[in-house]
Formats: structure tokens, sequence, C-alpha cells
């Protein structure tokens, strides 16, 4: 989905993804902290689908997450400003 604006558009894109709590919190948080401003947003934990779904440790539940991520693109020639 785009957001068209004045000086820049927001982009947002839907994503699921499944893995163990702490691998999925890591990897929202290396989405959050990347240096284009990129934040994971409307996020949702829930059990799988498929009940007792494990990934790699056996001693790890597996989550199902969705999410949106937003990012900003500025439109050229919009007369966006250094500081």
């Amino acid at each position: 989905m785009i957001i068209n604006g004045d000086v820049f558009d927001t982009y947002k894109y839907k994503m699921n993804v499944s893995g163990p709590y702490h691998r999925v919190t890591q990897f929202l948080t290396n989405i959050g902290t990347m240096t284009r401003i990129v934040a994971p947003i409307n996020v949702a934990l829930s059990p799988p689908a498929a009940a007792g779904r494990k990934l790699g440790d056996p001693n790890e539940q597996v989550l199902d997450v969705q999410f949106e991520v937003q990012t900003y693109v500025a439109k050229a020639g919009a007369g966006v400003r250094g500081p």
C-alpha cells in the first residue's frame, strides 16, 4: 500500500513470519534498527495454526506473527532540506 504525501510517500507491506519467540523478536528489532527508517507496526503474535509445531529447539514454542512494515520514500524535487 502506498500513501501519497506532499514531501514523501509512505509505503506499507504486510508480512508474516513464524519462529521461536526470541528469534522473532530479534528479527523485528533488526527491522526497527535499520539505517533506513523502517518500522514494524500492528504486530500480532499468535500460537501456530498447526498445534504443537516446533522448529529447531524442541523446548521452544513457535509463534506465528503478522505485522506491517512501514517506510518512507522522499519525492524527487519535493524541496526536502537538511539541517
